[in-house]
């Protein structure tokens, strides 16, 4: 049975162990060396390095089972590497064979006790099986390890916490604003911290914290559509009716290519309904 999603979902970043590089292919180009792998593992089906590559071609294009499948059999052929076996690990974790692969990531941290990968992995995996106060113990012994520890995990481990309940949203609050204060990063953390607000129904402070997006160089229209809907829940309607009114005026000063997007335009949709429907946010 599968898990719900979850508010971790969108935010994980994988840290990637990958046999060949990968980064950028598309999906033609995938199949494409997917195909090429196989004729070569036709020719010399005893190579290990082969089925390994395919493994990863498999992951790429996000078939989990078929990618565990090819890295178990490079893993038989050996030599087993650590790289190799962390590998086979993240698909089962993906595959949703979550026992399996925290078998895999214990074994490696029996190897290698010290590897914050194998914790990582582990803790990702025992997150999605459901442990979740397992899997934020093992990020906050990371978190103590200043040089491994990136926007990423952070967010990641403040979504556990916050999926553990309300009780723990003020505990995850307080981990993005010390990580903030400390690092100077403030879009993954703030963009969290907007989330947790409006789950606890804070939406003043929710909005507070999209002035803070607001501010940074860059697009502020999608800040500013979120921040009117935060300031509408919390009942300060004229703000919200300007804070619509800027996004649109926003909007208007992009150029044209951007305008017309279809994000954009979408945007713009929703920013006419919301100052229509209501006679609170009417121009």
């Amino acid at each position: 049975m599968k898990n719900k999603p979850s508010i971790l979902q969108p935010l994980i970043a994988i840290l990637c162990v990958t046999v060949i590089p990968t980064k950028g292919l598309g999906h033609g180009i995938v199949h494409e060396r997917i195909d090429a792998a196989t004729s070569a593992i036709e020719s010399d089906p005893g190579n290990a390095e082969l089925y390994a590559r395919r493994a990863n071609l498999w992951y790429v294009d996000e078939s989990w089972d078929v990618s565990a499948l090819d890295f178990a059999r490079a893993i038989e052929l050996g030599p087993a590497s650590m790289k190799l076996r962390m590998g086979y690990a993240r698909a089962l974790r993906h595959a949703e064979r979550f026992d399996e692969a925290l078998a895999i990531y214990d074994a490696c941290l029996q190897d290698e006790p010290e590897s914050n990968v194998a914790q990582l992995g582990r803790a990702r995996t025992l997150a999605g099986r459901g442990d979740r106060a397992e899997a934020a113990r093992i990020y906050d012994k990371l978190a103590q390890d200043r040089e491994h520890v990136g926007p990423e995990i952070c967010t990641e481990h403040c979504a556990i916490l916050a999926e553990m309940g309300d009780e723990h949203v003020d505990e995850a609050i307080r981990i993005l604003d010390r990580e903030m204060q400390r690092s100077g990063h403030v879009l993954p953390y703030q963009t969290l911290a907007v989330k947790l607000e409006n789950q606890r129904g804070e939406y003043s402070a929710a909005a507070s914290r999209l002035q803070v997006l607001i501010d940074l160089p860059g697009r502020d229209e999608f800040w500013l559509e979120r921040q009117g809907n935060a300031l509408l829940k919390a009942g300060r309607a004229e703000e919200a009716k300007d804070k619509f009114r800027s996004a649109m005026d926003a909007i208007r000063n992009l150029p044209p290519a951007r305008r017309n997007t279809h994000a954009v335009r979408e945007l713009s949709d929703q920013l006419n309904q919301m100052l229509s429907q209501n006679e609170r946010v009417r121009p």
